[in-house]
């Protein structure tokens, strides 16, 4: 491709003295009184935009064999194709070329442009292809430190190991600073933080695996959210001067620092918490704004907030759900098991079953190829805060409402009630229809959970509901869902309230809660 490349002329002012510049083309050569007296010319070539012959490939056409193929993710730098090169007589560099030089490379790397024409006996006219293409290629590139606004570039890792420092010991690149300095008070050192796990993370959260639940940890989660926010709403990119990535998602927000950027922040923050983290299945990041508008996970403003924001986590997803409720009551059983309610009288209570039935998939290139098994333990009573296990929960279901109160059907026939508290449920073996408990890639699995009502659907005939799913240690039964999603819900593995799906239809002589 020719180079739009000229001379710039330099001009004296006779009279007045003094230099000045001519960029024409066909500089005037009779004009007497700004004579030229010299010229120059410059070339700024940006090393970080060349194809770097050390780490380019090629891309592999569908149905080339393993052994010849790039195997690689489409966003590896290997991806950058070799054959994409223009040789003197016009064809392009072939195949068998391409692989000589990444070949050579992987081998012994290149430490000079001209270091890679050593292979001209593998792949004749290698050398020519070089010199044809010197403007293109480098042996040796990166980014500038700086974006095209002039502001620092921020590195897309949550690991200060890989944070070039100063001589001061300061970081000399802004990146994803989110963990936690501190990470002896939880008896690990810093290469053993994992940013999957909220308990590792510094997001002005209560500390509840280290100094207690008293204690809120540093909100280092802020400043990193803001910082995106920012460089999300410039307008100075040249390519497109005057619109930005908040012009593009959010046209009607009132200004730059509309909160719902924060959304575009938490899905970059997540990509590189799953592309870190060495937990196979992790809760998305949630957080809002406190009372002094700082953004925090405390679970206070990140779930009960106005402005809240969920980021996309590695895991399952529910796509479905459906409730319905027969209307006659299950057979008191005999004898009575413990926690059956019992009215005034001492008789014991009709029980109205009620169904929670959800379909949770898991998508295919999600990393977790083993599948997820939402029942790992398959005892009927796993050992209380022992074993971990999947549950779902639903902080809309309280029992606050007094026209009915609900119970949770347990191992051994026994019930117990959730009066009081919003309820978290063990998912068991039998609770996962077709009895497969093990959730592979592009799978879908239904779970039917089955709770009791101690009243009839006339008396209310609506009920709200979230849901949320998570993985931890807990008893078999019945948790708190304060003290369960303060803590361990987060440390856990998954979290997901539903925000979009449909409803199964009704099912005939029962109701269908909306």
């Amino acid at each position: 491709m020719p180079l739009k490349l000229r001379w710039i002329y330099v001009r004296e002012d006779v009279k007045g003295g003094g230099l000045s510049y001519d960029t024409a083309e066909e500089p005037d050569l009779r004009d007497s009184a700004r004579p030229i007296v010299g010229r120059f010319a410059y070339w700024v070539d940006d090393e970080s935009s060349k194809i770097n012959c050390n780490l380019a490939w090629k891309r592999t056409p569908s149905g080339t064999p393993p052994a010849r193929a790039n195997q690689h993710p489409a966003s590896h730098p290997s991806r950058i194709n070799l054959t994409s090169l223009m040789q003197p007589d016009g064809a392009r560099l072939d195949e068998a070329a391409a692989d000589a030089l990444h070949q050579e490379a992987a081998t012994r790397p290149f430490n000079s442009f001209t270091d890679a024409r050593r292979i001209e006996e593998m792949a004749p006219g290698i050398s020519s292809l070089l010199s044809h293409n010197k403007f293109e290629l480098t042996h040796y590139n990166q980014d500038p430190d700086t974006t095209f606004f002039g502001e620092e570039r921020i590195m897309l890792t949550t690991n200060p190991a890989l944070v070039p420092k100063n001589a001061d010991g300061t970081y000399a690149r802004k990146f994803l600073d989110i963990l936690r300095d501190d990470p002896e008070t939880l008896g690990l050192t810093k290469e053993q933080l994992d940013p999957g796990n909220y308990d590792h993370l510094a997001a002005g959260q209560p500390d509840y695996a280290g100094a207690g639940s008293n204690v809120l940890l540093p909100n280092k989660l802020d400043g990193v959210v803001r910082d995106l926010m920012r460089y999300i709403s410039s307008r100075e990119w040249p390519i497109s001067p005057g619109v930005s990535f908040k012009d593009k998602y959010y046209p009607g927000a009132a200004s730059d620092s509309d909160a719902q950027l924060s959304q575009l922040a938490v899905n970059i923050i997540d990509y590189v918490r799953a592309k870190e983290s060495a937990m196979d299945v992790f809760a998305p990041m949630r957080f809002g704004p406190n009372p002094a508008g700082e953004l925090t996970t405390h679970p206070s403003y990140g779930y009960a907030g106005s402005n809240t924001f969920l980021g996309i986590s590695r895991a399952p997803y529910i796509t479905e759900v459906g409730m319905y409720m027969k209307n006659d009551p299950v057979p008191v059983p005999n004898p009575v098991p413990s926690g059956w309610p019992r009215d005034t009288q001492g008789k014991p209570k009709n029980l109205y079953p009620l169904h929670y039935r959800f379909e949770v998939f898991l998508p295919p290139n999600y990393g977790v190829d083993d599948g997820v098994d939402l029942v790992p333990d398959k005892d009927a009573e796993p050992t209380p805060n022992s074993s971990y296990g999947w549950h779902f929960s639903n902080p809309d279901i309280t029992a606050s409402d007094s026209t009915f109160t609900q119970y949770l059907p347990g191992p051994g026939g026994r019930v117990t009630s959730t009066k009081g508290r919003s309820i978290t449920v063990r998912i068991f073996k039998e609770d996962i229809e077709g009895g497969q408990t093990k959730l592979m890639p592009g799978q879908r699995l239904v779970v039917n959970k089955v709770l009791y009502r101690d009243a009839p659907w006339s008396v209310r005939k609506y009920c709200p509901w979230r849901l949320a799913m998570y993985l931890w240690k807990s008893d078999a039964e019945v948790h708190d869902w304060a003290s369960c999603t303060a803590h361990r819900h987060h440390s856990g593995a998954w979290h997901h309230p539903l925000r979009h799906g449909r409803s199964w239809h009704h099912h005939p002589g029962q109701h269908g809660l909306p």
